[in-house]
């Protein structure tokens, strides 16, 4: 079964801060490798020094395409990885919520292959989420 958690909520609502929160938590009971994907590496000094933290501008990524390669690229070099955080997905692929429903098809069934949890922050209601997202743990709302 895959592992897919979102935390939604406003714009400004604190989801990175919880994303954050919720990745450092982690790390006490992690039997495995943690990672902090993001568009830059503003949040370097927030995560504990046990997650790795990828910004995705160092390797260009900017398409969904890529991402699901850069995704599957992680976890084919590393077999150890647990969980992988999410920030601004959106901002990361150039894509609205809507349209990122092939991105989940394949990290759904990375996750449910290699027993990996990815959890994704998102700037919305849960109204306003797609309909392919409704079926996705909701690890934390505002």
């Amino acid at each position: 079964m895959e592992k897919i958690h979102l935390i939604y909520g406003p714009k400004g609502c604190g989801k990175t801060k919880k994303l954050v929160q919720i990745a450092n938590d982690s790390v006490k009971t992690a039997k495995g490798v943690l990672i902090y994907v993001d568009k830059d590496n503003s949040r370097l000094h927030d995560l504990a020094h046990a997650i790795k933290l990828v910004d995705t501008s160092e390797y260009g990524v900017s398409t969904e395409d890529n991402f699901v390669a850069f995704v599957k690229g992680m976890l084919a070099v590393n077999y150890d990885i647990e969980k992988i955080f999410f920030d601004g997905i959106i901002k990361i692929v150039n894509k609205s919520v809507e349209q990122l429903s092939y991105l989940f098809e394949q990290l759904a069934s990375l996750s449910q292959s290699t027993n990996v949890e990815f959890v994704f922050t998102f700037s919305y209601d849960k109204k306003e989420l797609p309909s392919f997202m409704k079926n996705y743990n909701t690890l934390f709302k505002f």
